[in-house]
């Protein structure tokens, strides 16, 4: 086995930083870093909704297919506020919900056409997948970033050692 490399020295550290490839990199880390303030952007908002939000009971009323996300039907449902109905599509499929349920619903105190389905899929959706994605190039790109300076570091020593 062969023993460990010394750490790098603030010269080899230099050049590592100052490569054309680490500035590709940094790049991707700023968009990764835009990212993830979108997501928390997107949690806190969906948190301030559902803390916001008035519940009211709806009714399924019909279900439909969406036309590009897969074959799961989702319900459209209606909902009275202040003595006015509304109808309304959630964006998340479940097979556990049938026309005639009486399902909770959650309303924007200031636009009442505003309406998710309490439940956890309809609501917090777009953050679980968002952070999701936003995680795994997260990974990636740091992956990248240590096998490249690592690669950086290997030929910068094997240049500093050969003859010239």
């Amino acid at each position: 086995m062969r023993p460990p490399s010394p750490a790098p020295t603030p010269t080899e550290l230099a050049l590592i930083r100052d490569d054309p490839r680490m500035y590709r990199l940094r790049f991707a880390t700023w968009i990764v870093a835009a990212l993830a303030a979108f997501t928390v952007w997107l949690v806190l908002s969906t948190a301030w909704f559902v803390h916001e939000a008035d519940r009211v009971r709806g009714t399924v009323v019909d279900k439909y297919e969406h036309p590009r996300r897969g074959a799961t039907e989702r319900p459209e449902f209606t909902y009275v506020v202040d003595g006015r109905t509304y109808r309304a599509r959630a964006d998340v499929g479940d097979p556990r919900i049938d026309i005639g349920d009486r399902v909770d619903v959650l309303v924007d105190p200031g636009d009442a056409r505003d309406a998710r389905l309490a439940t956890s899929g309809s609501v917090w959706k777009a953050p679980i997948i968002t952070g999701s994605v936003t995680g795994l190039v997260a990974l990636f790109i740091l992956g990248v970033r240590r096998l490249v300076q690592a690669l950086l570091l290997r030929r910068i020593r094997r240049d500093a050692t050969s003859p010239s």
